[in-house]
């Protein structure tokens, strides 16, 4: 009888288990049919019967060194066939549950929180890579979602591959950063204007500014800002604006509804419109008669103001502006009698 050797069959506990000896034997001149025996013990859970079949399920993990007879048909007994039988012990992988996170609260490392029964190191995949990934047992947080872990550990000669075991956490949307008091100003040159600016808000999409009373607890108007750090607020917005009066101004940073949620509003800022030009008053001209052509003429005036606006003037020939008469005093050389007027 011929045998083959260094021969290693490979089972795993609790799994069912199905060889044939027959196969250990190269076929050559022997009668058949061949006998077969165990000569010692076979691994707990397993049995050979007389026709080489080796049947069972195994259920105690470990190498084993089995010893096996066979005779032919003629009775003839070779050499004890040596094989291997490696039996495996199963292997889980466990989880601890993985608390929600907040997108832009860092990585999360999760080395403590999954473990193979083994004692095997497990290797980590994400299965949800627009949300999370991960990189060892190092989670980086991409996206508002859900985060879906995959575990997975291959196993040894003495363990059996592990089942992946998958574990999922939520990411929550993030809060803007609440923005700093707005700069909130009247509007150089300009009645009923209120100028307002404030500093970027990292991630923000847009701004939501609202104008306040001057107690800064009834909203006046609520207006959104796409882009940009400023916004002038008039009476188109809110038309109800008033001349020399207080008013408050807020500033919110706008989430995009999908990795972030709006800020908390800002303190307000307080502002006081433009006060109504005064009416300025102006010395009165004397009118000048008997002049004649190619005479020069002089006119002088001068004006003033309750408030604390510059005064500017404009000299009229029949109600229509005359060009250059800019400054309190104003001459000219008569040219004709049509100048009169």
């Amino acid at each position: 009888l011929t045998f083959r050797t260094g021969v290693t069959w490979n089972g795993v506990v609790g799994t069912t288990f199905s060889r044939d000896a027959q196969d250990l034997v190269i076929p050559n001149l022997e009668k058949r049919p061949l006998t077969f025996a165990v000569v010692g013990s076979m691994p707990a859970g397993l049995t050979l019967s007389s026709s080489g079949a080796v049947r069972g399920t195994p259920t105690t993990p470990g190498v084993y060194s089995v010893s096996i007879d066979v005779t032919d048909g003629n009775g003839f007994t070779g050499a004890t066939q040596t094989l291997t039988i490696s039996i495996a012990a199963t292997q889980t992988i466990t989880w601890t549950t993985i608390t929600a996170k907040t997108l832009g609260s860092g990585t999360v490392d999760v080395s403590s929180l999954v473990s193979a029964s083994s004692g095997l190191t497990v290797s980590l995949t994400s299965s949800t890579t627009g949300v999370c990934t991960v990189s060892g047992f190092t989670v980086t947080l991409v996206h508002a979602g859900t985060c879906t872990l995959a575990a997975d550990q291959a196993g040894n000669s003495s363990f059996s591959a592990a089942p992946q075991a998958s574990t999922s956490f939520t990411v929550n949307k993030a809060k803007l950063a609440q923005p700093s008091t707005p700069s909130a100003s009247a509007t150089s040159g300009t009645q009923k204007s209120i100028t307002v600016s404030w500093t970027a808000v990292t991630n923000a999409s847009g701004y939501i500014v609202t104008l306040y009373n001057s107690a800064g607890t009834t909203a006046h108007k609520t207006m959104n800002v796409a882009s940009g750090t400023s916004r002038v607020i008039t009476t188109a917005d809110y038309s109800s604006m008033q001349d020399n009066t207080i008013y408050k101004v807020s500033v919110i940073a706008s989430g995009d509804a999908i990795d972030y949620v709006n800020s908390d509003e800002s303190a307000k800022a307080s502002v006081t419109t433009n006060a109504a030009p005064a009416t300025p008053t102006g010395t009165a001209l004397t009118s000048l008669y008997g002049k004649t052509v190619s005479q020069t003429i002089s006119f002088s005036t001068s004006g003033s103001t309750t408030d604390a606006g510059v005064l500017s003037y404009q000299w009229k020939k029949d109600g229509v502006d005359i060009a250059g008469a800019t400054s309190s005093t104003y001459s000219f050389t008569i040219a004709a009698t049509t100048d009169a007027g």
